[in-house]
């Protein structure tokens, strides 16, 4: 039986998973142009939904959650391309594991082959770098005119060839900028180098679901668990983003950097890990 009225959203290709059926997921988000991924099991489909899934190639997986009964309670988790779909047999249930990348499909097959000449502009070659990933552009436009407005507007001035893959090749160029970037629901999400994603900061407290008080590490490093939900609202924890930390001990701002969450619509867990630092804070030191 569903705890706490818990309410998943899930599709996987064409597959509609019904609400009362038990799902678990893990999750794991990072700040890195790494590839994020999800692990999702779903309990008893039927024999027609598990057949469809096991015929199609890298199926677009969506999965929202949250409480209650509408839309109005869901936030968005995941959204990624399968790569590998399983189907088990264990004791009255028939599971089907789902293992999804966030990107992952674009980062292991796009490549660039392309040559620009003398006096191209260096919003003209991130476009067409980040075009050629096939990912969603997310900001890339807006950060494409800052960097036309600033210093690094004709580090091409001599012209280039870059052949390679469009993931690495995008993330020298935006390093070479002073900006890094991450993968988010086959979104592009670019920032300033050791500063949060545009937006705003998310609260994060007892009444919004943490769960005791963050730690701090000698590095620098804030690491602490929340709920996924709390009251009804999703906290949108999207690495890079801010969020606010109130506390026991820990109070103040920080960029998340990584978090790793555990659902199960039949059990217990229902929570987020998190790893974050400061806006001083050198992002490279989270693992």
């Amino acid at each position: 039986m569903q705890l706490f009225r818990r309410r998943v959203d899930l599709s996987v290709d064409t597959v509609k998973v019904h609400p009362d059926l038990r799902v678990a997921f893990k999750i794991s988000k990072s700040y890195k142009p790494t590839t994020n991924s999800a692990e999702v099991s779903i309990f008893n489909l039927t024999a027609a939904q598990r057949a469809q899934l096991s015929k199609v190639q890298n199926p677009t997986l969506k999965l929202a959650a949250g409480y209650g009964d509408g839309a109005a309670g869901l936030t968005q988790l995941f959204y990624g391309h399968a790569i590998h779909v399983r189907h088990e047999v264990k004791g009255a249930d028939i599971i089907t594991h789902v293992s999804t990348t966030d990107g992952g499909v674009a980062k292991q097959t796009a490549r660039v082959n392309i040559s620009f000449e003398p006096n191209a502009k260096t919003q003209t070659v991130l476009k067409r770098l980040a075009a050629a990933t096939g990912l969603k552009l997310g900001n890339v436009n807006k950060i494409a005119d800052q960097i036309a407005k600033g210093l690094k507007a004709d580090i091409y001035s001599q012209g280039t060839t870059i052949s390679g893959s469009a993931v690495n090749e995008l993330t020298h160029l935006l390093r070479s900028t002073g900006y890094d970037w991450s993968i988010q629901d086959e979104t592009i999400q670019i920032r300033k180098t050791g500063q949060a994603a545009d937006g705003f900061a998310v609260e994060l407290s007892p009444a919004s679901g943490l769960i005791d008080s963050p730690s701090i590490s000698n590095k620098g490093v804030c690491s602490g668990t929340c709920l996924l939900f709390k009251a009804g609202a999703g906290l949108d924890l999207v690495p890079g983003r801010l969020i606010h930390i109130t506390s026991a001990f820990v109070n103040g701002q920080f960029i998340l950097a990584k978090i790793d969450c555990a659902g199960d619509t039949y059990a217990d867990e229902w929570y987020c890990n998190f790893e974050a630092v400061t806006r001083k804070g050198d992002l490279a030191k989270v693992g």
